[in-house]
């Protein structure tokens, strides 16, 4: 995370504030649900709490894949989210990538990051604008321990963001470091 004098900037505290949010959401579908679920149940859990919240999203939007030029394919990850409301401009959207696991993998965090590569030379406006993007871990089962017993399991989040000049990715953040 970019900082000055030790305090985030204002865009990365913005972009802070909404991860913030979608992990709270994350959070209230595993209270909800529990762990165990496939991930298409979380993915539709999670679509009601983004629509209570009015949080506009698209489910499974294609991000379209270009090699020298040419269209080779579509992606799709999880959601692409307006957490201010709007869904006109690419800022403030961020894409959204839903794991059960038990941990997340080097494999989950190269999806993401295929993605926030693909973004770029997307021809859909507001989707070429997207720097950021979620990875959202939701526990496979509860972890049982010798001396506590089932312990409940907890999602994980992690912050990815693409440089709009260098188009370096790197991770900004992760939950619930933070």
């Amino acid at each position: 995370m970019s900082t000055r004098g030790g305090e985030p900037q204002r865009s990365d505290r913005t972009l802070l504030a909404r991860a913030r949010i979608v992990f709270e959401c994350g959070q209230a579908v595993l209270r909800g649900l529990g762990p165990g679920f496939s991930e298409q149940v979380l993915q539709a859990a999670l679509a009601i709490e983004f629509r209570e919240r009015q949080i506009p999203y698209l489910r499974e939007p294609h991000i379209e894949v270009y090699y020298h030029g040419q269209c080779v394919g579509l992606d799709r990850p999880d959601f692409a989210l307006w957490i201010d409301g709007s869904t006109q401009g690419t800022d403030p959207a961020l894409i959204v990538e839903v794991k059960q696991a038990d941990r997340i993998l080097d494999e989950h965090r190269q999806q993401l990051l295929s993605y926030l590569k693909a973004l770029p030379t997307n021809r859909t406006p507001r989707f070429a604008g997207i720097t950021t993007g979620l990875l959202l871990r939701f526990p496979k089962v509860d972890r049982f321990d010798a001396w506590e017993g089932m312990v409940a399991g907890e999602i994980e989040l992690e912050m990815w963001s693409r440089d709009h000049t260098l188009g370096v990715i790197a991770r900004d953040a992760a939950m619930p470091e933070l």
